[in-house]
């Protein structure tokens, strides 16, 4: 709960520092703060689907999980990645122009740790001629670094706007 409400306050500051009080304002407030929420939720869900694509990546490089075990696994993850783009495809007319930079590169990131999991998929899909396992994990790593980066621009956006966000350490993704 306090991370909702450290969350909403933190939006409502972008939009205090320089706007009136009216009906415009708080409207944009509300879809931003929406935008804002949706983002930490699919954060979350971009979290699980690399700590599971990992896991899988990492017991099938042990030799302890089958090839159909991987691919069962691949589909069940490439199902939760369709989910999280299409669920910021839903919002991505509401994205405020201050944050549509971060947007479009957060977009570009999911859609490239969606094609990490085509590529594991396809390695035992196509009788390994999609890849090697060390291309995968090297590509695994490029993604969760850059998924890192995305947490950390988002903070950059919004912490300036409150120097308690990081003392607090109330505001996570």
């Amino acid at each position: 709960m306090k991370k909702i409400a450290l969350t909403v306050s933190t939006v409502s500051m972008l939009f205090l520092m320089g706007c009136n009080f009216n009906d415009a304002t708080a409207e944009e407030e509300d879809v931003t703060s929406g935008y804002i929420r949706m983002v930490n939720h699919t954060f979350d869900d971009s979290t699980e689907i690399l700590n599971l694509y990992q896991d899988a990546l990492d017991e099938y490089y042990a030799g302890d999980m089958s090839d159909g075990d991987f691919k069962t696994q691949m589909q069940h993850v490439l199902g939760k990645s369709n989910v999280v783009l299409n669920n910021l495809d839903l919002v991505q007319y509401e994205v405020d122009l201050e944050i549509l930079d971060f947007h479009g590169a957060y977009l570009a990131h999911l859609h490239g740790q969606h094609d990490l999991i085509l590529n594991g998929l396809s390695l035992v899909v196509d009788d390994h001629s999609g890849g090697n396992l060390t291309t995968l994990r090297r590509e695994y790593v490029e993604t969760k670094e850059n998924h890192d980066r995305m947490i950390q621009e988002l903070r950059l956006i919004l912490n300036p706007l409150d120097d308690d966000l990081e003392e607090d350490r109330g505001f996570e993704l």
